[in-house]
């Protein structure tokens, strides 16, 4: 099988769905309350990021987040390999 690199720009939250770890019903609460956070100009949540959001209400642990944004960043870079 033949392999090839590819740069990809995924979001954090398409990777945690696409490796089953959340549900499109909790990524969308979680971006709501963020977005919520920010019109309300609350200051504790509206700066934290989706992953933060999601570790804090317990969606995911801390070695999901971890390996997530490691794909996310290898995937930035070109070097995620898709075969």
């Amino acid at each position: 099988m033949e392999e090839a690199l590819v740069k990809d720009k995924k979001k954090l939250g398409e990777i945690l769905m696409q490796k089953n770890l959340v549900s499109n019903e909790q990524l969308e609460q979680i971006i709501a309350k963020q977005t919520l956070a920010k019109q309300t100009q609350c200051q504790k949540l509206g700066q934290k990021r989706v992953g933060e959001l999601l570790l804090e209400e317990g969606l995911i642990s801390s070695q999901d987040l971890n390996l997530a944004l490691q794909e996310q960043k290898f995937r930035s870079l070109g070097l995620w390999v898709i075969g």
